[in-house]
């Protein structure tokens, strides 16, 4: 006797899903996902500011180490350039992506005369590279713009120690006495970048900014204020980052509101 299989009841074929039913539950989703993008951009946006910040004080960390365990000076050059900037050739000034470049001492020693000019004795003895080793690749760190913040404690909502506005690297008041070009071996003229604004690292692990207007001056603290883009427009807001690098001991704290 042949058995054949039983026939699908009327309540299974009531359970199945037609063709327009389909339809309409993917149009449903589908709206759905645009209201909620915003919202989700929004959340992207959050996390990465704090994720920037915290690569920022990684590499301000790791800088300090170094000198550290080298028992060298280190320097820092941070920088903001355009988000479109090609992944070769120079990289143009502009808006949308934050970069940074660890350099340290080969002998250990500052390399200028602090009693001297100290920018055409740096400038004279660390041409092509000389008495310098590159510590790190180009650090790029995207979607992410350079900005002065209120010295106040609770600017932005944002509890932390002031730092005077020339001590604050995205500020004109904090171009360094010193430049640093990356690579290493390049001139100005045909470097990837040039950076102006320099954090340097001694052997004990305390930090400076050498601030071409007074670099002899000390801060407590140096700052780097940070407030998020989406590509190369600057997203006003609440949404800020501040990273301190604390002088006398080079430990960096996040601070976010």
């Amino acid at each position: 006797m042949t058995s054949h299989p039983p026939a699908a009841s009327a309540s299974t074929k009531a359970q199945a899903f037609s063709l327009l039913e389909l339809l309409v539950v993917m149009g449903i989703l589908g709206i759905a996902m645009v209201i909620l993008l915003p919202a989700v951009s929004g959340i992207q946006t959050g996390s990465g500011l704090t994720s920037t910040a915290h690569r920022i004080a990684d590499t301000l960390s790791l800088a300090r180490e170094y000198a550290l365990a080298h028992n060298t000076y280190v320097w820092v050059g941070i920088d903001e350039v355009s988000q479109s900037s090609g992944a070769v050739g120079p990289l143009t000034d502009g808006v949308g992506r934050v970069v940074a470049s660890i350099v340290a001492s080969k002998d250990g020693t500052r390399i200028y005369d602090v009693n001297g000019d100290i920018s055409s004795d740096w400038a004279s003895k660390t041409q092509g590279g000389a008495g310098l080793t590159q510590i790190t690749k180009l650090i790029e760190i995207p979607h992410a713009h350079l900005t002065t913040l209120s010295p106040g404690a609770s600017s932005s909502g944002m509890n932390r120690p002031p730092v005077d506005p020339e001590f604050q690297i995205a500020s004109a008041q904090a171009e360094s006495a010193l430049s640093l070009v990356y690579p290493l071996s390049a001139t100005p003229a045909n470097a990837r970048h040039t950076f102006t604004k320099i954090i340097e690292l001694n052997p004990e692990g305390t930090a400076r900014l050498l601030r071409q207007a007074n670099p002899r001056q000390f801060s407590r603290r140096i700052e780097i204020g940070l407030i998020p883009t989406k590509g190369e427009t600057i997203v006003e807001g609440p949404n800020q980052a501040a990273v301190q690098i604390d002088s006398l001991s080079g430990a960096t704290a996040v601070f976010r509101p």
